[in-house]
C-alpha cells in the first residue's frame, strides 16, 4: 500500500516498489521538493524511437508556429500559443528548493516570454530556428524555461509514458485534469479528464530517465566560453591594432602575441552594454559560421543518459547495490514457481548493469499458453563498448531481447528457438539467453551456432557470467565488461 508523503519521500518509497532508481526507467523524484534537473528537447532526438520522434514533431511544430506568428507580427496568435503554457509542477523538476513550486511558465509570464522573443535580435535576424536556440541567444529565456516549455508541449506524451509505468508497476491511477494538451493537428490547446497518478492527491507526471538532464546539449555557457570568446580572441589577434593584444616579454615564447579570454569577455560586455547573450547574438549575427560550428559539434554529440552514479551525486538517489541485485537473481529457486521473481530480478539487474548502453526495458509476453514466458526487451543506445561495437561491426541490434529461463538444467533447443524467433533485421539480431547454469557450454554453443546462418547471434549468460559482469561494473571497468561479452561472442562464432 502507498505510504504517506514525508520529507524526502520519492516515488519508489510512496508506492513501495521494492526497487530504487538504478532499476527504474523513470526519474525517481522526491514528491515534496523539486529536483534540480531539466527536460532537454534535444534528448528526444537522441532516443531515435517513434515516441521520441512524435515528441520532436510536437516541439518543432509548436515553436515554428510561435516564431512565424512573431515574425508576421501576429501578436494575438503568439500570445494565445504561449498562454497555454503553465507551471509543470507535476514533474517535480526545476529550481525550487523548499517545496514543489517551480519557476515554470504561467499566464502572468506569457507576456514576458512574448516580449523576450519579439524584442530579440536573434529572432529578428532569423538566428533562432529551434526552441533550444533560445537558451543561447534570447535574453530572459534560460535552460529552466526551455525545459518548462518543452514539458508542456509534450505533456500528452509524458502522461502516456506515466500511464505505461503505472500499468507496469501496478500503480493506482485516478481521474484528474490533464492540464493543457497541445494538439498539433488542431493548432490549439485542449483539456480533458484522464487517468493520472496522484500521490497524496497531487498529480504526478513521470519523466523518462533518458531525457532528464542536469545540463542541456545547448548550454549557453559552453557556447559562449567554447565558441564565442575563442573566436573573438582570434578576431582581435588578426587586427593590426587592438587594445586587447599583449606580447610575451621573455622565455621561449618571447615576442608572441596573445589575447586573454577574460579580457575579451570584459571588453565586449562593456562595449555592447550587455551580458554574454548580447555578445553571443552579435557574434552569431555577424559571423554565423561560429554558431554553425557549435551546431555541427552538437549534431555529432548528444549527451548520454545520466548515469546512476551521477544521479547519486547530484540528487541523492541510491547507487546500485550490486551484491543485493545479484543475490536476488541467485536466490531465486530454479523452476516455474519462481520464474516471475527471476525475470524481475534479471530486469532489475540488467538496467543498471548495462545502463550506459541498454535502456527503456519493455516486458513482453508471448508463446503458447502452456509455455507462456515473460521476457524483457531493451533498446540499444550504445555509443561505445560492446553493444556499439556489435552494432557497427556485425549486424544491426537496435533492440536487444533478453530471454529469462529459470531452469534447473541447461537450456535446450526449444529455449534457443524461442529467442531466435524474436530476432530479425527490423528488431535486431542480437539476443541474450539468461539462465541459471550452462553445464555443457559446447553443446549449448552448437545449438546457438545453427542460428548464425540467419545472422542471429545468441549469447548465453548464466549466474557465473552475471557475477563476472557485475564485478567488472562494480569496479567501473567498462573495458573488462566489454571483453567478457566479446569473449562470449568470439566463443560463439569461433
Amino acid at each position: 500500500m502507498p505510504g504517506r508523503i514525508r520529507s524526502g519521500t520519492r516515488v519508489s518509497d510512496f508506492y513501495d516498489l521494492g526497487l530504487k532508481q538504478p532499476s527504474l526507467e523513470f526519474l525517481d523524484v522526491r514528491l515534496r521538493k523539486d529536483t534540480t534537473m531539466f527536460v532537454d528537447p534535444r534528448a528526444f532526438v537522441a532516443l531515435q524511437t517513434d515516441w521520441g520522434d512524435e515528441c520532436v514533431d510536437l516541439i518543432r511544430d509548436f515553436f515554428d508556429d510561435v516564431l512565424q506568428s512573431i515574425r508576421r507580427q501576429d501578436a494575438q496568435r503568439a500570445r494565445i500559443l504561449l498562454s497555454g503554457l503553465h507551471e509543470p509542477n507535476e514533474t517535480r523538476l526545476g529550481f525550487s528548493k523548499d517545496q514543489v513550486a517551480g519557476h515554470g511558465v504561467g499566464d502572468e509570464l506569457a507576456a514576458g516570454i512574448y516580449d523576450s522573443l519579439a524584442k530579440s535580435e536573434a529572432v529578428e535576424h532569423g538566428l533562432i530556428e529551434h526552441l533550444e536556440d533560445t537558451a543561447l541567444l534570447v535574453e530572459g529565456i534560460g535552460v529552466d524555461r526551455v525545459s518548462d516549455i518543452t514539458t508542456n508541449i509534450v505533456r500528452e506524451k509524458l502522461i502516456e509514458f506515466t500511464v505505461e509505468m503505472a500499468e507496469k508497476y501496478d500503480l493506482e491511477l485516478v481521474e484528474a485534469d490533464s492540464g493543457p494538451i497541445w494538439s498539433a493537428a488542431k493548432g490549439e490547446w485542449t483539456n480533458a479528464r484522464i487517468p493520472m497518478l496522484a500521490p497524496g492527491g497531487s498529480p504526478l507526471i513521470l519523466i523518462p530517465r533518458t531525457i532528464a538532464r542536469w545540463k542541456m546539449d545547448y548550454d549557453p555557457g559552453e557556447y559562449y566560453r567554447g565558441y564565442v570568446l575563442p573566436f573573438l580572441q582570434s578576431h582581435e589577434l588578426r587586427k593590426k591594432r587592438s587594445p586587447l593584444v599583449q606580447t610575451v616579454l621573455s622565455g621561449r615564447r618571447k615576442g608572441e602575441r596573445y589575447v586573454r579570454k577574460k579580457d575579451v569577455d570584459r571588453y565586449y560586455r562593456k562595449r555592447l552594454e550587455g551580458g554574454q547573450k548580447k555578445v553571443s547574438v552579435d557574434v552569431t549575427r555577424d559571423y554565423p559560421h561560429v554558431f554553425k560550428e557549435f551546431q555541427k559539434s552538437r549534431e555529432r554529440l548528444f549527451r548520454a543518459p545520466i548515469s546512476f552514479e551521477e544521479l547519486h551525486e547530484r540528487i541523492g538517489t541510491p547507487k546500485p547495490e550490486w551484491a543485493e541485485l545479484l543475490k536476488e537473481v541467485t536466490d531465486a529457486t530454479p523452476g516455474r514457481k519462481e520464474a516471475d521473481r527471476y525475470h524481475r530480478a534479471i530486469e532489475a539487474l540488467f538496467s543498471p548493469l548495462f545502463s550506459d548502453n541498454l535502456v527503456d526495458p519493455k516486458r513482453e509476453k508471448s508463446g503458447a499458453s502452456d509455455t507462456l514466458r515473460i521476457d524483457v526487451r531493451f533498446r540499444n543506445m550504445a555509443r561505445s563498448g560492446f553493444f556499439r561495437w556489435f552494432n557497427t561491426q556485425f549486424v544491426r541490434a537496435p533492440f536487444v531481447p533478453v530471454e529469462c529461463k529459470n531452469l534447473s538444467g541447461d537450456p535446450g533447443n526449444e529455449e534457443v528457438a524461442q529467442l531466435a524467433s524474436r530476432l530479425n533485421k527490423h528488431r535486431g539480431l542480437l539476443g541474450f539467453l539468461v539462465c541459471r547454469k550452462i553445464s555443457d557450454r559446447q553443446r549449448f554453443l552448437i545449438r546457438c551456432r545453427q542460428e548464425l546462418v540467419n545472422d542471429r547471434y545468441i549469447i548465453g549468460l548464466d549466474d557465473a557470467n552475471l557475477s563476472e559482469l557485475v564485478s567488472a561494473r562494480k569496479e567501473g571497468n567498462a573495458d573488462k565488461q566489454t571483453k567478457i561479452l566479446a569473449d562470449l561472442l568470439e566463443e560463439l562464432i569461433d
